[in-house]
């Protein structure tokens, strides 16, 4: 999965590890597929169901009971289309039981959440449901560091309602609420920004990489009055 989204783990599996009920299915040069159940040594229990061929990445499901944080999801990635849904409770604690490598805090995730992604035409994504967020901390390597203070958010299609997103992103804090808008032709941004101070060559280079990130920052020093 890491491969196909161009990012990078910070952290390792922990073991060992235990497997029940468990089917693989491999054979060189073509699809792989799993289905078991997984326990990590005094660590959650994990029900998974995986398929991966060359370009697709389908997790029919991911079911990660620890207690009172319990969690159900699915996940596809084909080309560059990203679809997942999320359900249920999750805490940074789980994440430290199962993986090492990085020390996890108190962070949690909750709501009941879909969303359909294309990663070249992020303008075209959609999503449903809603979902809070309080102190997390990325486990990928980014060249920016990326600490999630707080964010409640309320998908209804191609709309997104923020009650509020406090991050920290480079070092520089942001607080946005407000609502984003998406078309096939356009994104609409309604938004409260808060923030010190903006490193915008930082931000027009993440931004700017492809033709639709640089009209989507164009937009967004119209929308937001930046002055420059």
């Amino acid at each position: 999965m890491s491969d196909l989204l161009r990012l990078k783990l910070r952290t390792n599996v922990c073991f060992p590890l235990s497997i029940s009920e468990g089917h693989l299915s491999w054979r060189k040069g073509d699809d792989t597929s799993f289905k078991g159940n997984i326990a990590v040594k005094e660590g959650p229990q994990i029900s998974l169901d995986v398929f991966q061929g060359t370009d697709r990445l389908k997790v029919n499901r991911l079911r990660i009971n620890d207690g009172p944080s319990q969690v159900d999801m699915t996940f596809e990635l084909q080309g560059r289309m990203l679809e997942v849904t999320f359900s249920g409770e999750f805490s940074e604690r789980t994440l430290d039981r199962i993986f090492e490598g990085y020390q996890f805090q108190d962070g949690w995730v909750r709501g009941d959440f879909q969303a359909k992604i294309d990663l070249d035409q992020p303008m075209q994504s959609t999503a449903q449901g809603k979902i809070e967020a309080r102190d997390l901390t990325s486990p990928w390597e980014l060249k920016q560091p990326l600490e999630i203070s707080e964010i409640s958010l309320d998908a209804q299609k191609n709309r997104v309602s923020v009650a509020l997103a406090s991050f920290t992103w480079g070092g520089e804090r942001f607080v946005l609420s407000g609502d984003v808008n998406f078309s096939k032709e356009r994104v609409k941004l309604d938004l409260n920004l808060t923030t010190g101070n903006i490193d915008l060559e930082d931000l027009e280079k993440v931004l700017g990489k492809r033709k639709k990130g640089a009209e989507l920052f164009a937009m967004m020093k119209k929308t937001l009055g930046l002055p420059f």
